[in-house]
């Protein structure tokens, strides 16, 4: 992103405007990464934003009889989220609120990918039960309960005659 023209960036959100994918790219439990992505079948295109995005060009992929051959370019992670906030203010209104959505939700996991989120990888929020790691009390509820359940398992096994 060093020393791209004002038209390159212009360009590339023009181009994500009209044929890219802006999403969060994961689990449904929320943890993932924001991605950006751009399948077409003009190669120079594609090619060329896999050069201004520094990413690589994927394809041809054939996409049945009476199809075009397609590529495909796409960035991820912190990369994803620097470019959409520098695309932002030339993007339309639904790729806006889709930058949003996507930026709101790594803000929740953060860039190290929810290690210093709010809340546990379950969704429960880290209520300060445990200092040395990150864990929330209703986690480490559970672990307790299904410890207890083992070992009273075990008890029983070797009582039995």
């Amino acid at each position: 992103m060093g020393n791209m023209r004002n038209v390159d960036i212009a360009w590339l959100a023009g181009l994500i405007e009209g044929e890219g994918c802006i999403s969060w790219n994961g689990k449904r439990d929320g943890y993932g990464t924001p991605q950006i992505q751009v399948s077409m079948s003009d190669r120079d295109v594609v090619e060329r934003m896999a050069t201004l995005l520094e990413s690589s060009l994927r394809g041809p992929y054939d996409k049945g009889p009476g199809n075009k051959q397609q590529w495909s370019t796409s960035i991820c992670g912190r990369n994803a989220i620097g470019w959409l906030m520098t695309l932002f203010p030339f993007f339309g209104e639904r790729r806006r609120y889709k930058t949003k959505q996507v930026l709101e939700q790594w803000r929740e996991w953060g860039p190290t990918r929810g290690k210093y989120s709010s809340k546990c990888v379950r969704g429960h929020v880290y209520d300060g039960y445990s200092s040395k790691q990150r864990t929330c009390s209703e986690c480490a509820r559970i672990r307790f309960a299904k410890r207890n359940e083992q070992t009273n398992t075990g008890e029983a096994r070797a009582m039995a005659p």
